[in-house]
């Protein structure tokens, strides 16, 4: 996937993660890897693609052992194309910050410029 030449508020990290969407009903939609993640979003390969704009629960998961690591997002497809979905975070209770927060800088190439992203914003939004 060829990403626009601008700057990303949040560092994008390399991950290999799943994630499975789900409707208002809690009815399994897709099941995806996520091959990237920010504190805003992901990426998400799959071989099929939820409608752009929509809105859909969540859950990424780091393995499918019963202790694994699971947590859920509110989030938002914001484009598809053959190698998946770029997927917005709109919505994260403070458990799941959290997570999402430490499976970053885990995974992160340059944990200073990560913690130092994570001081200019309040959430997911920048200050000021």
């Amino acid at each position: 996937m060829t990403e626009p030449n601008y700057h990303r508020e949040f560092t994008r990290v390399p991950v290999h993660i799943w994630g499975t969407f789900t409707n208002e009903a809690g009815e399994e939609l897709l099941t995806a890897e996520i091959n990237n993640l920010s504190m805003r979003g992901c990426h998400a390969s799959t071989f099929e693609a939820l409608p752009a704009q929509s809105r859909h629960h969540l859950t990424l998961f780091t393995e499918d052992e019963e202790d694994a690591l699971h947590f859920k997002v509110e989030a938002r497809i914001v484009s598809s194309d053959e190698d998946g979905m770029g997927i917005e975070f709109v919505e994260l209770p403070l458990e799941s910050y959290e997570h999402l927060r430490n499976l970053v800088l885990l995974n992160s190439h340059d944990p200073e410029r990560v913690e130092r992203e994570f001081r200019e914003h309040i959430g997911i939004r920048r200050l000021g």
